[in-house]
């Protein structure tokens, strides 16, 4: 360890100071990642540490948050996450099995402090005894530094100190001195459950867990299908074999994705095929702004990469990498139909919308009092219709106005039924704004949203 102090001296900067800067500026300004990556310390149904935090908490919910943080936290921090109730338990059954690891805890940490105490009693200069020693120091370690108030730092420090609780969890295991005369030993019998029945279990069952079809069929075991999806964002054409061969067939590239995997994957595409590429912003990260590349002569890319695009600059060709083709085929005329009002198809910009909902009775989208949307028009083969009807929701509003390019086409009461208007006069135009307005803001209670009224369908067609 002297040796390689003594190496850093050169590189100070980036080496020791490197980690005094980082020390000092989490201390002065503590991070709150730890609420997103140490969650689960808190609670497995709820976030019992903002319910006892929070005034508006009702005397029920401070009682529930009380009576489960200190064993959902103890038992999270020894990796038994997963043997917590979940919200969808009902409120007996989960008092119920709390109860019991309160006393499952109660065993497995009293065989411990019966092996750490006959072990010093026996032999306190020992090795053993200055193992478990630091072992349980280590421990206590990152509660210290979680009751300064540095939740990131302390939750950083449990992972490090994982290798001695462990430690301190096999202790009534190594039976490395006679506990007690009689065989019959429930610490060491927590111990086992906790390490072979829990951690060893689940360690045999992850090479499962994270396969979306055997994952999605075991019921209350963590998997990692769910993630592993959101992450890879379904929207998104992952084809690495499409991807190649068309970025092989450019020139040079200009990369405009906001997704950053999506973004890193393409850039090592083109380093891979030597391929220049420019970009708006390069994405290092999800929370990062980016910032812009644009190589000497990058005007004359001659292909652009885009998710949410459906045309390309003058002289580029477009590469799609969006996984929802359905804007593309009706633009170069491979359907005749296109959905925009319950769907969000790429390239349809879009504003006063709330998002697709899927109801009993079909799809829906809630829309504010006024709402736009903006769908490209290809002059070659334009829309010559649009479809629109909308769903017989109790609203506060009864005027109704639609407008496209700026030209009102309709207005009068709410439709109670479909409505269809001819777009002959826009063939032209390479763009459809079309705008929806309502005279009054809808409330529901619960909801917050300021409503206007849902969309059933709004659609273009040939």
């Amino acid at each position: 360890m002297g040796i390689s102090l003594l190496a850093c001296i050169p590189l100070w900067s980036g080496t020791v100071a490197y980690v005094v800067r980082q020390l000092s500026h989490a201390a002065i300004n503590p991070p709150d990642w730890w609420k997103y990556y140490q969650r689960y310390l808190f609670g497995s149904d709820a976030n019992f540490l903002d319910v006892i935090g929070s005034p508006d908490s009702r005397i029920g919910e401070l009682a529930n948050a009380w009576f489960s943080l200190p064993v959902e936290s103890a038992l999270a921090g020894l990796g038994l996450y997963a043997v917590l109730p979940s919200a969808g338990w009902p409120a007996a059954v989960a008092v119920a099995w709390k109860l019991l690891l309160y006393g499952f805890l109660f065993v497995l940490l009293r065989g411990i402090a019966r092996t750490a105490w006959t072990i010093w009693r026996a032999e306190p200069d020992g090795s053993v005894a200055r193992l478990l020693a630091g072992s349980l120091a280590g421990c206590l370690m990152p509660i210290a530094i979680l009751a300064a108030g540095h939740g990131w730092a302390a939750g950083k420090g449990l992972a490090m100190a994982t290798p001695m609780l462990f430690t301190l969890v096999i202790a009534p295991l190594a039976r490395l001195v006679p506990l007690a005369a009689n065989r019959w030993n429930p610490g060491a019998v927590a111990a086992v459950v906790v390490v072979v029945a829990v951690h060893l279990g689940l360690g045999m069952l992850r090479p499962l867990l994270v396969m979306q079809a055997v994952g999605a069929s075991l019921p209350g075991l963590p998997t990692a299908a769910a993630q592993v999806n959101a992450q890879k964002a379904t929207s998104l054409d992952w084809d690495y074999n499409r991807l190649s061969a068309d970025i092989r067939s450019c020139n040079a590239l200009v990369i405009d994705v906001a997704n950053p995997m999506m973004h890193n994957l393409l850039r090592r595409l083109a380093a891979e095929l030597r391929v220049p590429w420019a970009a708006p912003r390069i994405m290092s990260g999800p929370a990062t702004a980016g910032r812009p590349y644009f190589p000497e002569g990058f005007e004359k890319f001659d292909c652009l990469v885009a998710s949410g695009r459906l045309t390309a600059n003058p002289g580029q060709r477009l590469i799609s990498v969006a996984a929802d083709r359905s804007s593309r085929e009706f633009m170069d005329g491979q359907r005749n139909e296109l959905e925009v009002g319950t769907e969000a198809p790429p390239g349809i910009a879009t504003h006063g919308l709330f998002g697709r909902e899927i109801t009993p009775g079909g799809a829906l989208q809630w829309a504010s009092p006024s709402a736009r949307l903006e769908i490209p028009n290809k002059p070659v083969m334009p829309a010559r219709a649009l479809k629109l009807e909308l769903w017989p929701m109790p609203i506060s509003g009864n005027e109704f106005l639609v407008k496209i390019n700026g030209r009102e086409i309709y207005k009068g009461v709410v439709p109670a039924g479909p409505l269809s208007f001819p777009l002959d006069q826009f063939a032209g135009d390479e763009t459809l704004v079309v705008e929806l307005d309502t005279n009054a803001v809808t409330h529901f209670p619960g909801d917050p949203r300021d409503l206007g009224f849902a969309i059933r369908e709004l659609s273009v067609r040939r």
